[in-house]
């Protein structure tokens, strides 16, 4: 799925079916002001004009056309900074009207409340908002496959006058979120950057080393296709970069060569689980979990038995799949920052 119209509300319970019937009128009835969209149009390419030389910026980006290289007509592709101006700049009024009245509708989707409301005087309202809302163009997802032959590489990529340089990395697998290995790279990724401070990338890279401002590193899966990629990232002073990327590349390997301890295992595992347990303690980020396991045809039985293979995971588990699925050869590096300029204070 990679364009979606969502929408989050928050109300007491009274108030509630009035926000729901102003919601069916932006829906259903929705005015599209010219002088709105122009007013619009000019911040977001503000805004990306001031991202242009920005590392934190330019290095996830540069990144993320590594990983997923796509042709430009490509639903698909990433677009540079230079192009997504471009792109907003050749948007006209015309074309989001069209857009809106021919690909919205209320056929696909999925709808979750949650809290204290009352169903008799909110569902007729939502009832009413979908009732005959049919786009013209059908819904289709759109594959995202992994694309194979992926070799590892390095980008450096200069950005003058800039007192922060940002470190990011990444390498993709095939794996789905479904596969027998996930949960076992789920906390492998917490134990390498995912838990922040208390993983080895955060002792290493910013507590022991006094290097880095953050440093972190993130695991994802797709629910559709075998497609997953491990990231990291971080911030630091231009002239710290030689020696953040070697602390990457020394902590990866040393976790793929020695593996985890029990004792390792048993922390990032309870950390891991406390911060689900906290999420769910949101009205709003448990009606997007329920949301996202209807869209799957999944139940919250689904995320239950998740925790329990976490709970069942082992080290040599934990470091078979990290040994199995992680290739450091194939990791793409990208910094971005004043690699060129005055050192620190001159």
């Amino acid at each position: 799925m990679l364009g979606a119209v969502a929408f989050s509300v928050q109300a007491k319970r009274a108030t509630l079916p009035n926000v729901l019937e102003l919601l069916r009128q932006v829906l259903r009835e929705p005015l599209l002001p010219v002088d709105y969209f122009d007013e619009m149009k000019a911040e977001r390419i503000a805004t990306l004009e001031q991202t242009r030389g920005e590392p934190s910026a330019v290095a996830p980006r540069w990144l993320q056309r590594q990983l997923t290289p796509y042709a430009p007509n490509d639903l698909r592709y990433v677009p540079t900074i230079e192009e997504s101006i471009a792109r907003l700049q050749a948007v006209s009024h015309a074309d989001v009207v069209r857009l809106y009245r021919e690909f919205l509708g209320g056929t696909t989707g999925e709808l979750t409340v949650v809290g204290d409301f009352e169903t008799a005087a909110c569902v007729p309202i939502l009832q009413r908002a979908l009732a005959g809302w049919v786009a013209v163009q059908p819904y289709a997802r759109m594959a995202n496959p992994l694309v194979g032959g992926m070799a590892g590489t390095r980008h450096v990529i200069n950005t003058p006058d800039k007192a922060n340089a940002s470190y990011a990395a990444g390498v993709m697998m095939l794996i789905r979120d479904d596969d027998a290995d996930y949960a076992a790279l789920v906390i492998g990724n917490y134990i390498l950057g995912g838990g922040t401070l208390s993983s080895r990338l955060g002792v290493r890279i910013r507590q022991q080393e006094g290097l880095s401002y953050g440093v972190s590193s993130s695991f994802t899966a797709s629910s559709r296709e075998p497609r997953a990629s491990l990231t990291i990232t971080a911030i630091c002073n231009p002239k710290n970069m030689a020696r953040v990327e070697v602390c990457v590349q020394e902590e990866l390997a040393r976790l793929l060569r020695a593996g985890i301890s029990a004792d390792e295992l048993d922390k990032a595992r309870q950390g891991y689980l406390e911060s689900l347990k906290v999420a769910r303690s949101s009205d709003a980020a448990v009606a997007g979990t329920l949301a996202g396991l209807r869209y799957l045809d999944r139940t919250m039985s689904w995320s239950a038995e998740m925790e329990r293979r976490i709970l069942a995971l082992t080290p040599d588990a934990v470091t078979g799949a990290l040994r199995q699925h992680v290739d450091p050869a194939k990791l793409v590096v990208v910094t971005a920052g004043d690699f060129e300029g005055k050192p620190a204070g001159g």
